[in-house]
Order: C-alpha cells, then structure tokens, then sequence
C-alpha cells in the first residue's frame, strides 16, 4: 500500500470481494473528462477506449480498498486510480454528471491523468519516491490549470507542500507493479 498522505494515492491491495457501484456518466461527460486529461496533460499516447471503469464509493470503501489497516488514513482521498485492478475510484458525494462541476470534475481528471501516465509509462512512475513525486506533481498541475480555465480558486497542487513518501515502501509497491504489469503483459 502506497504511504503517501492527504490525496496521494496509488493503490495495489484491494478486496476483490468488495461490490463497487459502477460509475455511470454519459458518453459525452467521459468523453470531455478524457479529452480535458490529454489537454492538460501533454500525454497524448492513449485513446479514450483505454480509459479504466469508474466507480462510486463511500468514504468507508474507500477506506477499506486503499487503506485496509488504517482506514483513517485515507480520509482526505478524494479519487485514486488502482493500477492493478486498472480503474477509478472517487468518493460518491462527487457529482460527476451532466450537472457541470468544475471542482468535482478535476479530481476525475487529475485520476485519468494518473492512468495515461500508467499507460505511457507502466510501473515506472512508482520506480521511487522522486518518480511518485513527479508523477503527481504533473497530474496536480494539470488538475489546477484546468480548474483555473474553469474559473475556479482552489488549488489542489497545494497539497504537494506536504507530500512524503517512504522509499522502502515505495520500493515494495513498485516491485508489486512491475511483476504485476510483466506477469499481464508476457
């Protein structure tokens, strides 16, 4: 389990038995989240038929997917793209639908941004604690353009002020991707 702190999260344990609602947004909606993620971004490699699934969780799932031995830990998350289970899952207090909201929509983007970053790249971007910082910092920057684009104030590359991350485990967790990853892609 990623040791990062506030809404920095990759995960790689997750309970397989743990029924998630399915986040259904309209074809438009994705297709602008996706679009939006690219543009930002800079990361073009991906087309949209690669974007993972969404899902809609409580606080609690949330806490109990990404941080099965301290769930407390995880209460700032807002969203967090699951490499191994290849998807995307934001708190459902979210409105993420056809009702246009900049703030709630960004932290999806930030997420998408996440997995072309994967899909670009694989497990390098866990490779160690400078590679995690970079590949947050390019998906927050990219989440606060969008939101300044959108007129909004907030910020979210603020909480890069209090990023930490622990090199042992982040060592375990990406010795866990990359045998996941080649394990899927022999």
């Amino acid at each position: 389990m990623k040791k990062l702190i506030l809404v920095f999260a990759f995960i790689h344990s997750v309970f397989a038995s743990e029924k998630l609602e399915v986040l259904n947004i309209d074809p438009e909606t994705r297709t602008y989240l996706f679009v939006k993620a690219q543009r930002y971004s800079g990361l073009f490699s991906a087309n949209e038929t690669m974007l993972p699934p969404l899902y809609s969780v409580s606080k609690k799932q949330m806490g109990k997917i990404v941080c099965p031995e301290r769930p407390f830990d995880c209460d700032k998350l807002a969203a967090v793209f699951d490499d191994i289970g290849y998807r995307i899952l934001i708190l459902d207090s979210f409105d993420i639908s056809s009702n246009f909201k900049p703030f709630d929509y960004s932290f999806l983007i930030h997420e998408i941004i996440h997995a072309l970053q994967f899909y670009e790249r694989g497990p390098e971007i866990f490779k160690d604690c400078q590679e995690i910082y970079l590949t947050e910092e390019q998906a927050y920057r990219a989440q606060d353009h969008y939101l300044k684009d959108e007129g909004e104030f907030f910020r979210a590359s603020m909480a890069l002020k209090f990023f930490y991350c622990d090199e042992v485990e982040a060592a375990k967790d990406y010795q866990e991707s990359l045998n996941h990853w080649l394990k899927k892609n022999k």
